[in-house]
């Protein structure tokens, strides 16, 4: 098995807009191990040690429109997996709107 793993996704609206400039951590035995932001096209991608890894996407201050979002989705992935590759894609969600169950769990995650 590999030391490291690929993890790479897409942000995006409830409507399936990609999302740019979205910063994402990524968390590993509560420190920060990665951080990127969205490209245009609502992807990021980053090579992380093989472990829990806690993903946190979220607006931040330098986006104009940083307040009509939710202020984050948290959530946790196992990135020992076989492969060298690990896809993790995300909906955020404009402030008083709900999308799915799914992405409400993420969002109260991230205001939690």
């Amino acid at each position: 098995m590999a030391e490291k793993v690929t993890v790479h996704g897409i942000v995006s609206d409830a409507r399936g807009k990609p999302l740019a400039m979205i910063r994402v951590l990524a968390i590993q035995e509560g420190r920060e191990v990665e951080r990127k932001y969205t490209s245009d096209d609502g992807s990021y991608s980053f090579e992380l040690p093989k472990g829990l890894t806690t993903l946190s996407f979220d607006t931040h201050g330098t986006l104009i429109n940083a307040r009509d979002w939710h202020p984050s989705v948290v959530t946790n992935i196992d990135t020992n997996v076989e492969g060298m590759y690990l896809r993790c894609d995300r909906v955020l969600m404009k402030g008083g709107t709900a999308a799915s169950d799914e992405a409400c769990v993420d969002a109260l995650a991230g205001y939690m």
